[in-house]
């Protein structure tokens, strides 16, 4: 499976690719987090049914011959919301950037009319 990751450094952040999928240790390297809390909480999101776990979740044989779980971008996304460092603010910062770069803001104009009608 090709795949790729995502790194985050002081001001920047940057996509090896569109196929985003990641350990919960290269989740936990981005944004500079415990990556056994990382673990953790992507087990509380599964269990609370945040995820659906066949869906957001991938068992795969690394480059390295060893196996691990890996997942998706949402799942990245969702842990970034959890923690507040550095890394993650900025990681944040870049997506909200990049939904505002594809979806420019609409103005909607809304006429109320009052009980008679006027």
């Amino acid at each position: 499976m090709k795949r790729n990751i995502i790194k985050v450094s002081d001001y920047s952040v940057t996509l090896t690719g569109n196929n985003i999928w990641m350990t919960y240790w290269e989740i936990a390297e981005a944004f500079n987090v415990i990556p056994a809390s990382v673990n953790r909480t992507i087990k509380r999101m599964f269990k609370e049914n945040v995820f659906s776990e066949c869906e957001h979740s991938k068992y795969i044989r690394l480059s390295n011959g060893n196996h691990a779980y890996v997942y998706c971008l949402d799942v990245v996304i969702a842990i970034s919301f959890k923690y507040r460092t550095h890394y993650t603010d900025v990681f944040r910062k870049w997506l909200t950037d990049k939904v505002k770069e594809q979806h420019p803001p609409v103005f909607i104009s809304f006429q109320t009319k009052d009980l008679y009608g006027y």
